[in-house]
């Protein structure tokens, strides 16, 4: 699994999940790129001190190919305290991370993979980092 963390973009009045489509598509070409079964981009909340993921949960059984969309895929919202698991780790110390055995790793949060159905191996994990926002530049 891939994982990417940000910090949502401070732009007053967008909803960021109406734009996490677009978001998405850069998630998948990396996840393509990697090789990698599932990719999965969080957005920071910094009303909640949340992490939100919009996360494909499969039923059982149901084929899973590149990430393409099945009859049997829907969506699972995710939104999980910005400190838990490795999604986590990686939001706070903004620093890349990769796990080879996810389950072996203390940091490591399972409840996700309850929800969606899902069982991980390894994840690599990365922030992405975007530059401040005029208004939280600091003062000349």
């Amino acid at each position: 699994q891939v994982y990417a963390v940000s910090r949502r973009p401070p732009v007053a009045g967008v909803d960021w999940r109406r734009v996490y489509p677009r978001l998405a598509q850069l998630t998948e070409c990396v996840r393509d790129a990697l090789r990698a079964e599932i990719g999965t981009l969080f957005l920071y909340d910094a009303v909640t001190d949340e992490l939100y993921a919009r996360i494909p949960r499969h039923e059982a059984g149901a084929a899973h190919v590149s990430g393409a969309a099945s009859p049997q895929q829907h969506w699972a919202e995710l939104a999980i305290p910005s400190r838990l698991g490795i999604s986590g780790h990686v939001f706070t110390t903004q620093r890349a991370l990769r796990v080879d055995n996810a389950y072996r790793d203390r940091r490591f949060f399972s409840g996700i993979d309850a929800q969606v159905g899902s069982r991980t191996g390894a994840v690599l994990c990365v922030p992405l980092l975007l530059p401040p926002a005029a208004d939280d530049a600091p003062a000349a």
